[in-house]
């Protein structure tokens, strides 16, 4: 179980949340997009104003949420902009979370929210051989992963630039 958004939760829904084992997924990248015009087109100045307003109080949201022990786990709602989903990883850590909490909220963490951590979400004999690599090291900058260099989804590679694939 999880909420998506969570725009106004408040610190002790978070801690209920953390108690029943629901995930919080919160979405941070769509409203500042959103906002920034690189969604849905061109906003008028009442409506950039009114998206400015939410991502204050999404990022206060996401903020408190941290001060708790609520599962986080990774999500984008950008749909309209295939491959560009790395950077909610970098607005994670640029509000307050550890990037090696970052990493793991997309990869365990949205496995197991997804019913699917038996054969994904980690590196272990026996799972889907799903494998990302780029320079620099993600645990200590996450936009690392925004510039990747190979790319492996169940054993089959996809990208590959050492060899030019």
């Amino acid at each position: 179980q999880s909420i998506e958004h969570g725009l106004y939760v408040s610190e002790e829904t978070f801690k209920l949340m953390a108690q029943k084992n629901i995930a919080y997924v919160p979405t941070l990248m769509v409203y500042e997009w959103w906002r920034d015009d690189k969604l849905f087109g061109t906003l008028s100045e009442k409506n950039k104003k009114k998206l400015t307003y939410t991502v204050d109080r999404h990022t206060e949201t996401f903020k408190r949420a941290l001060k708790t022990k609520v599962k986080i786990v990774f999500g984008t709602d950008t749909f309209v902009l295939p491959g560009t989903n790395a950077y909610e990883l970098d607005y994670m850590v640029q509000y307050g979370m550890k990037p090696i909490d970052v990493l793991k909220s997309a990869t365990s963490a949205a496995a197991e929210l997804l019913g699917i951590s038996d054969i994904t979400g980690t590196i272990e004999k026996g799972k889907s051989a799903d494998l990302i690599a780029m320079e620099g090291d993600p645990s200590l900058d996450v936009k690392a992963v925004q510039n990747l260099s190979f790319v492996m989804k169940e054993g089959q590679i996809y990208l590959d630039k050492r060899n030019g694939k």
